[in-house]
């Protein structure tokens, strides 16, 4: 990024002075203009148009990208070569019986050696992503470095590729993590039968990211709902005061056929009060006081033992007396 002019001293406060040229730049821009600032650094175009200045433009068309997305995109397509599952015996149990395998190694190595023999065969997956809550993952920083780029670079390395943090001062954050889960998204939808179903883990950090990532993998359509899921504690260091009690688990579905086998599920039972009919459990209360609805108040009488069921003062029946008489088979003789 260019180095910028320096800002006048006393601008943003004494508790900048140590900050470098950019950083100030950056600070004054994100204070008045938030919507330039993109992954840590000034979109020009954007920052020209909260100024007044628009380009001229043939059409426009809703689309969600970030640097790297094609570079994803071709390394969900691409298969590994030279490389397979090895059968660790000494580590299995009961081997000639188990339904089960146990993968240990690269996830996304490891779908894609899946997808040779599973593609389409798997009914549900449940995945566990990182939360990209700063130093919480480590993804593999080789969209834009050849080979000899990645020689010369000091840090943790695998086989000659580097492994970088996705650290929350990261210029890149959110386009890290996309650019780490785009691939194995659109692998682990190879691997779904036409009825399939995905549940992902994810808080609030990527939440918005990766609707938009698995509505685009999966389709809008597919999207069956957000999950919430409280957790057992929550977090005592919080932002402006809140606490985020709450992850969720967002749902997708491969195709439409997963909501054409999905069954309603409804027991029904027979009576002989009711030779000709049947029936199912059903809730019969309602959240009413009495003063919303007296005619709802009663106690109900078992006809054939006589045992009384008070009503709840503060959840009253959904029908009203005379309704409940009605459906009473003692009525109907």
């Amino acid at each position: 990024m260019t180095d910028f002019p320096k800002v006048p001293e006393g601008i943003l406060g004494e508790e900048t002075t140590e900050k470098t040229n950019t950083e100030l730049f950056l600070s004054l821009v994100g204070q008045y203009f938030p919507e330039a600032i993109k992954d840590g650094e000034v979109d020009f175009t954007a920052l020209k148009e909260e100024m007044g200045e628009f380009p001229q433009v043939s059409g426009e068309h809703y689309d969600f990208t970030w640097a790297g997305k094609q570079a994803a995109k071709k390394e969900a397509m691409s298969d590994i070569y030279g490389r397979t599952l090895k059968y660790k015996p000494q580590d299995s149990l009961n081997p000639d019986t188990t339904e089960n395998i146990y993968i240990e190694g690269d996830n996304l190595e490891a779908l894609k050696l899946l997808r040779r023999n599973y593609h389409g065969k798997i009914k549900m997956i449940y995945i566990d992503p990182p939360y990209n809550t700063g130093n919480d993952f480590v993804y593999r920083d080789n969209f834009t470095m050849s080979e000899d780029e990645l020689a010369e670079l000091s840090g943790n390395t695998v086989n000659g590729e580097r492994l970088q943090k996705n650290t929350n001062d990261k210029s890149k954050y959110h386009t890290n993590w996309l650019n780490m889960m785009y691939p194995r998204l659109k692998i682990a939808r190879d691997l779904l039968t036409d009825d399939g179903v995905i549940f992902i883990s994810i808080d609030d950090n990527e939440q918005e990211n990766l609707l938009k990532i698995c509505s685009e993998i999966f389709g809008t359509n597919n999207y069956c709902g957000t999950i919430p899921y409280r957790k057992r504690t929550m977090k005592t260091d919080v932002p402006f005061g809140i606490s985020q009690d709450y992850e969720w688990v967002l749902v997708f579905a491969k195709s439409p056929s997963f909501f054409a086998g999905v069954p309603v599920e409804r027991k029904y039972y027979s009576s002989p009060d009711y030779p000709n009919d049947r029936w199912r459990l059903s809730d019969l209360t309602t959240q009413k006081i009495e003063s919303q609805r007296p005619n709802s108040a009663f106690d109900l009488v078992d006809p054939k033992t006589g045992k009384v069921y008070p009503y709840n003062p503060k959840r009253l029946w959904a029908i009203t007396k005379d309704t409940f008489n009605e459906y009473s088979p003692v009525s109907k003789k």
